[in-house]
């Protein structure tokens, strides 16, 4: 809102029809007329913020034919305002409308108006009587209070527009913190795949089969990471508003089963059985191949986690419809009441604390709702028959192109 410009003098008088339009300019002492012809509206004399009360004014007008006591903020020429108190009434002519900034100002501009345009004389007594009818309290104060509260509020807004601006700056900092970090895994990543590669090829003669495949799972997984690092880094680069999620059809069997052979080592170490039960001749599904996988790490992680030693995790695939639901089914302690929402929000770890000490840092599902939101799916979370938990992944069959998403 621009400054406020107080003229103790500060009077206007015009004529309005019965749209509102100004006819005619009585009496112009803020210097409306000068930026605002004749066959203007009275509501584009005052300020923007102002506009909806004047409408109301004019309706008042209308209904009652005579409106008194009212306090608006006209715009005036040099970008300032001027709060005036605002009267009108109804005669032959048209609506006559009177403004002053004191109550005082507006009865001496009556009596003038009446003088010099006898023809609204009638409507200059409707608003002289409104004076009179009702008693009066301290023009001045009333003023005094409305430039305070002015006041306080555009020193609210530069307060905002501040703290705005620091939140954006940090914002900013977080960001290059955050690539700064992403880009510095790249080599600890490439280390830890040169040194499994180095590990197979000098003791190659001497490993067994599984110690080969838990090498050689070791530089895919590594080489899975170092992919995901060099995407965040250009997608960052090219699109700051966010990833884009590239839809490419594949096998969801197959990606699930994939994800279970990884994490096979933190089941077995907790006693864990993995089953994954799927209907025959699952059809293709569209799914980014780079962030849909860490979707199933991450729910698949959190029911080993949350499992108790010796338990088994069920993980059900089937076709619904258009859509392919994925289940991840544990028997631990379940969803408390009201988490069922909560646990997807960042940070938010729940109530129920893992079996085994593992950490939580309250992410993986914010990001896992992230991603099935970009694949315009559902993730939900509800409490299994005979106890446990069960989260439910809806994804849709078909997909158009890419889309833009922030994850």
């Amino acid at each position: 809102m621009s400054n406020s410009s107080h003229h103790p003098s500060a009077q206007l008088a015009l004529l309005c029809d019965r749209d509102g339009v100004v006819q005619h300019w009585l009496h112009d002492g803020i210097g409306a007329s000068e930026v605002h012809p004749e066959n203007c509206t009275f509501v584009r004399l005052l300020h923007e913020s102002n506009q909806v009360k004047g409408l109301n004014f004019l309706s008042t007008l209308t209904g009652k034919r005579v409106a008194a006591d009212w306090d608006l903020c006209f715009a005036v020429p040099g970008g300032g305002i001027e709060v005036l108190h605002v009267a009108g009434s109804w005669c032959d002519k048209g609506a006559l409308v009177l403004a002053g900034n004191a109550t005082s100002s507006l009865q001496s501009l009556c009596n003038d108006v009446r003088e010099l345009h006898p023809d609204v004389a009638s409507a200059c007594d409707k608003i002289a009587a409104e004076f009179q009818a009702d008693e009066k309290i301290d023009d001045t104060a009333v003023y005094a209070q409305l430039m305070q509260m002015y006041n306080d509020f555009a020193r609210m807004q530069r307060e905002f527009a501040s703290q705005n601006a620091k939140l954006i700056r940090l914002a900013d900092e977080k960001e290059d913190m955050l690539n700064i970090a992403v880009h510095d895994l790249r080599s600890p990543l490439n280390a830890i795949s040169l040194l499994a590669s180095s590990v197979e090829q000098l003791a190659q003669d001497r490993l067994t089969d599984r110690e080969v495949s838990l090498l050689n799972r070791i530089v895919d997984t590594a080489g899975e990471m170092g992919t995901t690092v060099t995407r965040i880094l250009d997608d960052a680069k090219h699109d700051p508003s966010g990833p884009v999620v590239e839809f490419v059809p594949g096998d969801m069997h197959a990606l699930v089963a994939a994800r279970i052979e990884l994490l096979g080592a933190l089941a077995t170490r907790k006693s864990i059985e993995i089953k994954l039960l799927c209907e025959d001749e699952l059809p293709p599904i569209p799914f980014d191949r780079t962030h849909m996988p860490h979707v199933v790490d991450n729910v698949l992680g959190n029911a080993i986690k949350f499992s108790p030693t010796g338990g088994d995790v069920e993980i059900h695939l089937h076709k619904n419809g258009d859509e392919m639901v994925l289940e991840f089914c544990d028997r631990g302690e379940g969803i408390p009441a009201g988490e069922d929402k909560l646990i997807f929000n960042s940070f938010e770890t729940g109530s129920v604390r893992p079996t085994d000490g593992e950490a939580s840092n309250g992410l993986g599902l914010a990001i896992c709702r992230s991603i099935v939101a970009a694949h315009n799916g559902t993730i939900v979370a509800d409490n299994r028959d005979g106890g446990g938990a069960v989260f439910r992944i809806t994804l849709p069959l078909r997909q158009q192109g890419l889309r833009a998403s922030k994850i």
